[in-house]
């Protein structure tokens, strides 16, 4: 294969980049409104944030890598932050914020 077709074949992990900062900068908030008063929640509710936290520090390594990754893996990846950017909107909900 010549250099020009892996090149032309390159994902851009730009828009996956982008929504992971969204996605974080929200889990974040709500990671530290949770922590400022644990006895308010479940403990499912840090199992998911937990949860949430490990595949988020993945993802950044994976993004902030040189490590190629192919379109559908980043699709899937995008929308899993829509995920979390949901269950950030249920936690504010609960918490009237």
């Amino acid at each position: 294969m010549c250099r020009y077709d892996r090149l032309r074949r390159r994902v851009d992990k730009q828009p996956a980049i982008d929504a992971y900062n969204k996605a974080s900068d929200a889990f974040n908030e709500a990671a530290d409104i949770i922590n400022e008063n644990p006895d308010a929640y479940a403990q499912d509710v840090f199992d998911t944030m937990n949860e949430m936290a490990d595949v988020l520090n993945q993802h950044q390594a994976l993004l902030e890598s040189d490590e190629e990754i192919d379109q559908e893996k980043l699709d899937q990846m995008i929308e899993w932050y829509g995920t979390v950017e949901d269950w950030v909107a249920d936690v504010r909900s609960e918490l009237e914020i």
